[in-house]
């Protein structure tokens, strides 16, 4: 995905509310690249992840409620 087309995808999403989108590339001297897509809607959290289809599957899981956290301990788990 294209930083335009997920920019579209982000303002369609928003229907009409604010909304910011961001791209972050860290370039290591080791030559270790760190990539960073950003999206937030008003009223909800900053999703980020290494990919726009990471992003947007965290910001759609937070917007339709129906997220399973793979980092939740079940109830009683004292790890």
């Amino acid at each position: 995905m294209t930083f335009e087309s997920a920019k579209t995808k982000l303002k369609k999403i928003a229907k009409g509310k604010y909304h910011m989108i961001g791209y972050e590339l860290n370039e290591y001297v080791t030559g270790m690249i760190k990539v960073e897509c950003s999206l937030y809607i008003d009223k909800h959290k900053i999703h980020t992840g290494p990919t726009w289809a990471s992003a947007f599957a965290s910001l759609l899981c937070e917007i339709n409620d129906d997220c399973v956290d793979i980092n939740e301990q079940p109830k009683g788990d004292k790890r």
